[in-house]
């Protein structure tokens, strides 16, 4: 199994229109195609305006097949 972790920064009072965005089209398609992530996290101390997920894969292959679809998904290339 492995763990694919990202980290997104955006832009300063960005985060309720990205999460919005987010939650009504690009996170329906992810998890049509990726599955539930392991977790979802916002930071409060460090650096500020990021967002963390991790996405699982059975292994490198699983996960190149599954990007490669969510990727040619037409809902997430419009999100």
């Amino acid at each position: 199994m492995i763990f694919d972790l990202r980290i997104y920064t955006l832009h300063n009072n960005k985060f309720a229109a990205w999460l919005k965005l987010y939650e009504e089209h690009g996170h329906p398609a992810q998890v049509r195609h990726c599955g539930d992530p392991v977790f979802y996290a916002t930071t409060e101390v460090g650096t500020q305006n990021q967002v963390v997920h991790v996405w699982k894969y059975e292994s490198q292959a699983d996960r190149e097949k599954k990007r490669a679809a969510l990727m040619a998904d037409p809902a997430f290339q419009a999100y």
